[in-house]
């Protein structure tokens, strides 16, 4: 396994602390490059990190088709696959 540093869209290092956890990574805009799903236990927001390589090129929160919000908590949870 390798580890590695992610950046933020201004090429600083990003910190990932309580409340928020990545909770998957999938290729969710089909570029052929993992991209990182992360969850704020606190406010129940889900967003997408768009990734190139280890430093993140957009970011997007996860919304209904509305567009109005779409909160994750209890009694429902993100389930790491």
């Amino acid at each position: 396994m390798r580890t590695t540093t992610v950046l933020a869209e201004n090429g600083v290092p990003i910190f990932v602390g309580l409340p928020w956890s990545i909770v998957a990574t999938d290729d969710m805009n089909l570029d052929g490059r993992p991209d990182i799903i992360s969850h704020n236990a606190a406010s129940g927001e889900t967003q997408i990190w768009f990734m190139a390589g280890q430093a993140i090129k957009s970011r997007a929160t996860v919304v209904v088709a509305d567009g109005g919000s779409n909160l994750v908590g209890a009694p429902w949870f993100i389930m790491p696959h």
